[in-house]
């Protein structure tokens, strides 16, 4: 008896089935995500909590993940079970994590369906909007910083090169805008010269009127000689 009693003892304390345990999978193939984790880990026990770790720019899997079961035993035989198991080529590394260093964040967005940022789109959205003269003046000083940096590099190296000067923000004209002036499609103030354009633009149409009015008055006189004409056969007649 008592040695029955000493095999399930130390069962017990291995994975004992008093709370949850998690469970650490790492070198997780690719196609092998949270719906397929989930299903596959559900066969062992239930399945409370499951995390994939993916990348925040692109959202792609960062190769490990944590899974929480309900029973801890279960979490223990499923690390001894899946470490070192071959799946996709990949060699699975699976191991219990202890109750007191699983971190209270690492289930943070867990469950959650990971949403990808545009940031190429919002930088291209930002590099469109118009920039004040301060903006350009700062960008101008970091630029020169880092050719300065270069040609200090080079001349280590035995190159004497002079990078090319900037042209200054301070060189470059204002743009002149009317007060309360148009407003763009971007909204930015359109310029005298931009109005010109636009008002050249709208007067298009006139010009064609302009031009098919001149057509219909060439076309006038020819049709009131040949009246005259046919007087002077008329009195050449008489």
């Amino acid at each position: 008896m008592s040695t029955s009693s000493e095999k399930k003892n130390p069962k017990g304390q291995e994975g004992s089935d008093e709370g949850p345990g998690t469970l650490y999978i790492g070198r997780i193939p690719h196609g092998f995500y949270e719906t397929q984790m989930r299903e596959y880990f559900s066969q062992f026990g239930t399945v409370t909590k499951l995390r994939l770790a993916k990348n925040k720019k692109t959202g792609h899997s960062k190769h490990y993940a944590f899974v929480e079961f309900e029973s801890a035993g279960v979490a223990d035989i499923v690390a001894r079970t899946m470490n070192k198991y071959l799946l996709f080529g990949h060699i699975l590394q699976a191991r219990v994590v202890p109750q007191e260093q699983v971190h209270p964040n690492l289930w943070k967005n867990a469950g959650k369906r990971f949403k990808v940022i545009p940031r190429a789109k919002m930088q291209a959205a930002g590099l469109r909007q118009p920039q004040e003269r301060k903006t350009w003046e700062r960008r101008v000083q970091r630029e020169e910083k880092r050719r300065l940096e270069k040609a200090e590099k080079l001349k280590k190296l035995g190159y004497d090169f002079d990078m090319p000067k900037l042209k200054q923000v301070k060189d470059v004209p204002t743009r002149k805008t009317k007060v309360g002036g148009n407003k763009g499609e971007e909204g930015a103030m359109t310029t005298e010269a931009d109005d010109n354009i636009i008002k050249a633009i709208e007067a298009t149409p006139a010009t064609e009127e302009i031009v098919l009015s001149s057509l219909l008055n060439k076309s006038k006189p020819t049709s009131a000689v040949r009246p005259a004409a046919d007087n002077k056969r008329v009195k050449m007649k008489g």
